[in-house]
């Protein structure tokens, strides 16, 4: 039986005429919101694929997209973090072009960083016992002097809770010292939170890829180094944590896919790094889908790989881009949707506000068919600046 071929885009977005660098969609799958090199942020509505909202956030290449209790935090090259009001509600409902124009977003207010080394923002939401004034969230950036290192501060409050990370250890096997040795600048890293046997309470932690292609684990107590180790043969460029942060896999400009397990203690004879060789060198991102099942690889050369995380089958690759892919994402998973009020240990998208729109104050129209169907979506974009979706199998049997 000759296999089924790989599904073409059913939508291709244009609101972007330079490279899209970010995708986020909203914890609903309402919205996709997508970044680009001139610093455009865009909003769409993906009900009718319509942009609701576009407009200027950065005078440069946009880092990363997110939200936080409704509003929409944005980081870029220009070496800002904005965190802007909700798109209009009446927006997302009236769809005329008058509203489009009026939903754009206002700046609640700014935070400078150092966005040298193209690192991406971690934000890691606090439940709500753990908030307090000012402190709604924490987020990792890199350090505002030494890229090698990074920092975390509080969300509303801006406040500077941890300073260089990475710069002072008491791992009894230290590969990154003071941030100027051979590992070089902070590509990527993640911030979670960890249930420590012995504890009662969870430990901040920050998992950290390298520019030599170190991946290593930072722990809150005196931020020492838990393990550092060598994935990639060059230069981390994307990295993916489950959403229990149970592992992260990693990708490079190399042919290698890392498999790192976060978890303190490993069973005998399970080593904590698997290294998958594909055929492929030149890869740009990496995400996991919410079961953490599946992962989408973006390459350089136009086109994304889909795999299985348990064994690393392949279970598709993805062709339409032209040119090099920079940002691929899934939309949220039916769990997800289900449990709005279950944040998770290592996500991001953990506890990023109300669910707009799929609420009991109105029926919008949505059927249980179409949201499962979103819930299969698969988001691309790149240098072209279009923006590919896709409907993808379960891949149950992956």
């Amino acid at each position: 039986m000759p296999p089924i071929p790989p599904p073409s885009p059913f939508h291709i977005g244009r609101s972007h005429s330079t490279q899209v660098n970010a995708l986020h969609f909203s914890r609903d799958n309402e919205r996709l919101y997508s970044g680009d090199g001139g610093g455009l942020i865009a909003c769409t509505l993906t009900r009718t694929f319509r942009a609701i909202a576009v407009w200027a956030a950065h005078n440069d290449t946009i880092l990363t997209i997110n939200e936080l209790d409704g509003n929409i935090i944005t980081h870029a090259r220009d070496n800002k973090l904005h965190v802007w009001s909700p798109i209009s509600r009446l927006a997302t409902i009236t769809e005329t072009a008058a509203s489009s124009s009026q939903s754009i977003p206002s700046l609640l207010y700014s935070m400078d960083v150092n966005a040298l080394n193209f690192c991406r923002f971690s934000l890691l939401p606090l439940p709500p016992p753990l908030r307090r004034e000012s402190m709604d969230a924490l987020i990792a950036v890199p350090n505002l002097v030494n890229s090698a290192l990074c920092d975390v501060w509080s969300l509303p409050g801006r406040e500077r809770i941890h300073a260089a990370i990475g710069k002072s250890q008491s791992s009894s096997t230290p590969v990154i010292n003071d941030g100027r040795d051979a590992s070089g600048i902070v590509m990527a890293h993640h911030l979670y939170q960890s249930s420590v046997p012995g504890l009662t309470d969870l430990q901040l932690r920050l998992l950290a890829a390298f520019e030599d292609g170190h991946v290593a684990l930072f722990a809150r107590m005196g931020w020492d180094t838990l393990w550092s180790i060598k994935v990639h043969v060059e230069s981390v460029m994307g990295m993916s944590v489950s959403n229990d942060a149970t592992f992260a896999l990693t990708v490079s400009a190399d042919h290698l896919i890392g498999k790192i397990l976060l978890t303190d203690t490993l069973a005998e004879g399970v080593d904590r790094i698997a290294v998958h060789r594909t055929k492929h060198v030149g890869n740009s991102a990496v995400m996991l889908r919410s079961d953490a099942r599946m992962c989408a690889v973006a390459g350089w050369d136009g086109k994304v790989r889909l795999y299985s995380t348990k064994s690393f089958k392949t279970l598709g690759t993805l062709k339409y881009h032209g040119q090099s892919v920079y940002a691929v994402t899934f939309a949220r998973g039916m769990h997800t949707l289900r449990q709005p009020s279950q944040p998770s240990l290592g996500s991001s998208d953990a506890a990023d506000g109300p669910l707009t729109g799929t609420d009991n104050e109105e029926d919008d129209g949505w059927e249980q068919e179409d949201s499962e169907k979103r819930c299969r979506w698969l988001v691309s974009a790149g240098k072209e600046g279009r923006v590919a979706f896709w409907l993808l199998d379960t891949f149950e049997k992956g």
